[in-house]
This record gives structure tokens, C-alpha cells and sequence, in this order.
């Protein structure tokens, strides 16, 4: 497959005291609208995968980091908007500063 482009993305695992994992539901503005989602956003150039994740989780639901620990690290290809894309996704494990979340947890 030719790449358009390579795009590095942090994504975060926060679950709950009943082990229970965070989602997120995509806006209706943005590509694959309702969709739900784990905290996750692209790296801006310059930032570290902490710093970008970090800056994420405030932007996405308010919140401040307490602790990230990298879980795993994954690639894919994917095709959005007529053009290809070679995803690199850093996973983190993630502790956050409020319990007090108005999203929605799934069962893991």
C-alpha cells in the first residue's frame, strides 16, 4: 500500500473502580460521527506522546492526568477522505483526577 501520510495517535484506558473502561461519543461535526471511542487524538508536531495524550484528555472531558503508564503499541492502515493512512497508536493505561465523569463506561 503507498501512504499518504503516517499519523502517530495516543489513546487512553481509564476505567472506573468497577473496572469498567471510558468511552466517548464522537461529535456529529466530526468524521465517523456517533461513533464511540476510547480518549484518543493525533500528535501535535513537537509533543511527546505523554504531553499529547495529557493535552487530549483535558480538551475531550475536562480533566486533569494523575499517572500514564504505556500499555501497548499497535499499527494499522486505514482510508479516510480519499487518502491512506499508516496509524501508529500508543496505548496508555491511564489515571485521571475526577471520579465525577459524565460519560459513559462499558463493561471490559
Amino acid at each position: 500500500m503507498v501512504v499518504d501520510k503516517v499519523l502517530v495517535i495516543v489513546t487512553s484506558v481509564i476505567k472506573n473502580s468497577k473496572d469498567q473502561i471510558l468511552m466517548v461519543q464522537r461529535s456529529e461535526k466530526s468524521s465517523y460521527p456517533g461513533y464511540w471511542q476510547l480518549v484518543e487524538g493525533k500528535l501535535e508536531k513537537g509533543e511527546s506522546p505523554e504531553i499529547a495524550l495529557k493535552r487530549e484528555i483535558k480538551e475531550e472531558i475536562g480533566v486533569s492526568v494523575l499517572e500514564l503508564e504505556i500499555d501497548s503499541v499497535h499499527h494499522n492502515e486505514i482510508e479516510a477522505k480519499g487518502l491512506k493512512y499508516l496509524c501508529f497508536r500508543i496505548v496508555f493505561k491511564t489515571t485521571i483526577s475526577s471520579k465525577l465523569l459524565n460519560q459513559a463506561y462499558v463493561e471490559y
